[in-house]
């Protein structure tokens, strides 16, 4: 195992982690899964993070990123795609005596990938539940893009960091491009001190 508390004094880091599927999503209802059948989409509820088969992968691999957030002070971003919606999910893992960690999630959609029509998102949320996080002292919430939890538009995600010579600071931009309207949000990761 990697010693993540020795870093050079002063150094900000970051630690950006590519996932094909979103570790942060709608979590479906079980009793929703089979009904899928019907539609030939099982196979996509299936493979997510959030299903119940994997749930307890998705745990430990949370709980593993929190862990490196906290010993080497290095702030987390998950990269994610695979859903045909852009997305932003920020968690927030508490302990008392300790800093928070946070790790923020940006969701693009495949670029040449139809997005999901309002109606499509609309029942995803019907079969989909609001559940507390398996791990302790974890707070995930949806955080708005152009007003909205999705960005129903083919998209993509573009990432920065800021320019050598800034300083100390060392930020990590996210901004999405979209085929429809100019997206107005962004994701600004400040580096941890």
């Amino acid at each position: 195992r990697l010693d993540y508390t020795k870093r050079p004094s002063g150094k900000k880091r970051h630690v950006v982690l590519v996932s094909t599927i979103p570790v942060l999503h709608l979590r479906l209802r079980q009793e929703a899964v089979a009904p899928a059948d019907l539609v030939g989409l099982r196979d996509d509820l299936l493979d997510q993070w959030e299903a119940p088969p994997h749930r307890g992968e998705r745990a430990r691999l949370i709980s593993d990123l929190v862990d490196l957030s906290r010993q080497s002070r290095a702030s987390v971003t998950i990269l994610a795609g695979d859903i045909h919606v852009g997305s932003w999910v920020r968690l927030t893992a508490h302990n008392s005596g300790q800093p928070d960690v946070t790790i923020n999630q940006v969701v693009s959609s495949g670029i040449v990938h139809p997005p999901m029509s309002k109606l499509m998102i609309w029942g995803l949320k019907a079969i989909s539940v609001t559940a507390p996080e398996e791990l302790t002292n974890i707070e995930t919430s949806f955080l708005l893009i152009n007003n909205d939890q999705f960005l129903l538009f083919r998209n993509y995600a573009s990432i920065a960091f800021d320019p050598p010579g800034a300083g100390d600071r060392s930020r990590l931009w996210v901004e999405w491009k979209s085929e429809g309207p100019a997206v107005s949000s962004m994701v600004v990761v400040e580096p941890q001190a």
